[in-house]
């Protein structure tokens, strides 16, 4: 969740940790229990998360037409 503590918080705060000049950080598992933590320095990132969701959606939907572009030639 993006406000107060999600499933995988734990993980977000060892990303944060080990990555010692970021900001912020998103961890999204996939799997039997998906979902998703965040967690920013200033609670005002979170305004610039979803343009950054979409643009990463964009991307590997980009990356996805190039490989299925690339498996049918």
């Amino acid at each position: 969740m993006s406000i107060g503590a999600g499933r995988y918080d734990h993980l977000c705060t060892l990303v944060l940790e080990r990555a010692e000049d970021a900001t912020g950080c998103i961890v999204m598992v996939l799997g039997p229990e998906p979902g998703f933590s965040v967690q920013v320095t200033e609670p005002r990132m979170l305004a610039f998360l979803p343009a950054l969701l979409r643009s990463c959606a964009d991307q590997i939907e980009e990356d996805i037409g190039r490989d299925i572009k690339r498996s049918t030639q």
